[in-house]
């Protein structure tokens, strides 16, 4: 039985992902991954100096990479249609800079297996009353604003 798609506003990318080559890589053994509230990155690498976090689907070359688990990495490069080697272990140069990215990704929160004490190097911790309040505010706000989303999208 074939697989079918229908067309639907609320998935445009339901079937983009079966188009591409994915794999499982690995982490070096002493540095496992982490994942945070954002978990999927989306990675244009020209160098560690020029990157951005804003690629995709429609963006050849870019990488989109899921931690799994500490030590198993869902992967893809779009356009690549030879990806590295299922179970093949991420190089560790790689790997640094992709634990970098993951923080860097994270909108607030980072979860890890064990403490990790590269996390806070990234990324300090930070303590505002400020940010506490408009969080909230924002979450009280919520259901108002995706309930005018929802019905300007449908047309209500």
């Amino acid at each position: 039985m074939a697989l079918q798609y229908e067309a639907s506003p609320y998935r445009p990318h339901r079937c983009l992902a079966l188009r591409h080559r994915w794999t499982i890589l690995t982490a070096p053994d002493d540095l496992p991954w982490f994942t945070s509230d954002d978990p999927v990155v989306r990675l244009n690498f020209n160098s560690p100096a020029q990157y951005n976090l804003g690629g995709g689907w429609g963006y050849p070359g870019s990488e989109i990479m899921l931690p799994l688990s500490p030590r198993h990495l869902l992967y893809t490069q779009v356009g690549n249609a030879h990806p590295p080697r299922r179970g093949e272990a991420m190089p560790r140069h790689q790997a640094v800079l992709l634990r970098q990215y993951i923080v860097e990704h994270a909108h607030r929160m980072i979860f890890c297996a064990a403490p990790d004490a590269s996390i806070p190097i990234m990324r300090p911790r930070v303590i505002s009353d400020t940010l506490l309040r408009d969080e909230q505010r924002q979450w009280e706000q919520w259901h108002e604003i995706q309930a005018a989303a929802e019905r300007e999208l449908m047309g209500w």
